[in-house]
């Protein structure tokens, strides 16, 4: 995730923290959410850093039937609406 332009990363990581990420809980049949910040390093590259990512969210499911339910759910549908007050780009990919 990427976080809007016209956002401090400290209120990035406060809204994704305390608003966004207990809209993800309530997914329904969610397993684990896990919130990866990314922070600065001096082991960061150039190529790392040009692409500004601002954190990864990791969101575990036990089967893709249960990852379906949460993706079509009124709280996946709440999230999407959140996720356009803080969130500037995103990518998604679903592993195995």
């Amino acid at each position: 995730m990427r976080r809007q332009d016209a956002l401090s990363i400290n209120r990035f990581r406060r809204h994704w923290l305390d608003v966004h990420g207990p809209l993800v809980c309530a997914f329904p049949a969610l397993r684990r959410y896990v919130q990866c910040h990314a922070i600065d390093s001096v082991a960061a590259n150039e190529e790392g850093l040009g692409l500004r990512v601002d954190g990864f969210p990791i969101l575990y499911f036990d089967n893709d039937d249960d990852r379906l339910r949460a993706h079509q759910s009124a709280e996946m549908a709440a999230c999407n609406v959140d996720s356009r007050l803080f969130v500037g780009a995103v990518s998604r990919v679903i592993a195995d």
